[in-house]
């Protein structure tokens, strides 16, 4: 699964792809090329750092499989050796516990072959009055090569994780330097290019309030029975405080930006449908919430429901 960063950084891309796909005279004229090469400069500096940051992770990943190949190697030793004194002794359920092929540390993944090293290593120790074969110095042996592999298991996340915390990694820093708001490339495509704002939303709702997502409350209207997108459908939401009113684009959506942290009570209208009311819809920083709202068509008969019915 990809992290937020990475998210982010493929919008990013998306982004800048987008501008090449919507390249008009207009956006020419205005502001288009230096936003393109705004992008181009950020998108050069993220890799990288990016690089960085995979150079120090392949390191640390190779010491860690260095440490998975010295743990099961000292496990499935001492593992046999025991086996084999088991079944002299006679104690069939006590070598069953410990007879196990190669593959059953390493036909796995990393961690669950640390979790069958530990149990087959505490199987041992208990048994250590037992199995003469063992030393108590052999169990701190294991003991020892399973806690190396979990420290060197963490290192990897933990040396990007605490470069976050000190705020020395560019990554972030980059990203929300990507898309300032003196300078947001957004305003550009909801501006001037509204049939590319949809698509420019899909890429752009990724990351913070601060970065390069701006929707608080996104909407979109389509008809019942066709489920069709309606276009100039009015939405007014207002909090008690603020009211805002906007009219749906082609395929149907009205964006709501920047909105404080609020409950709305939002009213749709359209002529020749009945109108709907959506209460305490919240907005919430950093998040964005989506609705998709049928429009029911009004008929000979048919008695508009009450609000939320």
């Amino acid at each position: 699964m990809k992290t937020t960063e990475e998210l982010r950084f493929d919008a990013l891309i998306r982004i800048r792809d987008l501008c090449i796909l919507y390249n008009t005279p207009l956006i020419l004229i205005l502001m288009y090329p230096a936003l393109r090469l705004a992008l181009d400069n950020h998108i050069t500096k993220i890799n990288a750092a990016r690089a960085i940051n995979q150079a120090d992770t392949t390191n640390l990943a190779a010491i860690k499989e260095l440490n998975l190949i010295l743990m099961i190697e000292i496990v499935f030793k001492f593992m046999l050796r025991s086996a084999v004194q088991a079944s002299e002794l006679e104690l069939p359920e006590l070598e069953i516990s410990l007879d196990h092929p190669i593959t059953y540390f390493t036909a796995t993944d990393d961690d669950t072959a640390a979790v069958r090293c530990e149990a087959i290593k505490q199987i041992m120790k208990t048994k250590l009055t037992t199995l003469t074969c063992l030393t108590a110095g052999d169990i701190t042996d294991m003991e020892d090569a399973i806690l190396a592999y979990n420290n060197s298991n963490k290192k990897p996340k933990e040396a990007i994780d605490n470069r976050k915390t000190k705020g020395t990694d560019e990554i972030l820093i980059l990203l929300n330097a990507a898309d300032p708001t003196k300078n947001n490339i957004g305003k550009v495509f909801h501006s001037y290019l509204p049939d590319a704002a949809d698509l420019f939303d899909k890429a752009a709702f990724i990351g913070k309030s601060t970065g390069i997502r701006h929707t608080s409350i996104a909407i979109q209207i389509l008809d019942s029975l066709a489920n069709m997108p309606l276009k100039g459908v009015k939405i007014t939401a207002t909090n008690g405080t603020d009211t805002f009113e906007k009219l749906t684009t082609a395929k149907g959506w009205i964006r709501l930006y920047s909105l404080p942290n609020a409950l709305w009570n939002i009213t749709i209208e359209y002529p020749n449908y009945i109108t709907q009311h959506q209460l305490n819809i919240p907005s919430i920083d950093s998040k964005m919430t989506l609705l998709k709202l049928n429009l029911i068509k009004i008929q000979s008969g048919i008695t508009p429901p009450p609000p939320n019915e």
